[in-house]
């Protein structure tokens, strides 16, 4: 089975978005943490979000019935997870979302719409799937690499632990404080 028309537009306008709120995020955090190691990580992180994201604009379907801009919009929990970045503080914590919930969802949202793009069908999407694949699971990768190599006190594992329950409690439509309960 492949995706029709509709869908297909709908998840790449969704990917870019995504992109787009992972590329915000990591940028100004790269601006604004102060141990070096994370600041790099999460601008080259933001980096490759960005371009990405141009990727993804690059597949949106160019109708003169459609605006593409009006694809690109939010998945499901995205929006909340958006507006819970703002309030993530410290370097393990920063490290920890953009790890576990901005590349893990980036990487979830690719894994299952992999199964429904055909290579010959759906080429061009096809190909940069692969490419955005593959360039997520490298950031993920060197990120919680560096997280790990930060999460040496107990603090700021509770911390990043912490940040990362309040953000999944936001896409759920929770309250982030109901993470501390």
């Amino acid at each position: 089975m492949t995706l029709s028309f509709d869908e297909s537009a709908a998840a790449v306008g969704g990917f870019r978005w995504c992109e787009l709120a992972t590329w915000r995020a990591c940028s100004a955090w790269a601006t604004t943490t102060p141990v070096a190691a994370a600041a790099v990580c999460l601008d080259v992180v933001g980096a490759h979000a960005a371009w990405r994201a141009d990727q993804w604009w690059q597949r949106l379907p160019v109708l003169a019935s459609v605006e593409r801009s009006s694809l690109v919009v939010p998945p499901p929990g995205w929006a909340a997870v958006d507006d819970a970045l703002a309030a993530v503080e410290g370097a393990p914590a920063r490290l920890a979302v953009t790890t576990r919930v901005l590349l893990g969802r980036l990487a979830a949202g690719y894994a299952a719409i992999a199964g429904f793009v055909s290579p010959v069908a759906d080429g061009p999407l096809a190909r940069t799937l692969a490419q955005a694949q593959a360039d997520v699971a490298a950031d993920w990768q060197r990120s919680a690499a560096l997280l790990t190599n930060l999460l040496v006190t107990g603090e700021a594992v509770d911390d990043a632990a912490a940040a990362v329950s309040g953000v999944e409690h936001r896409a759920l439509g929770g309250d982030p404080g109901e993470a501390a309960q």
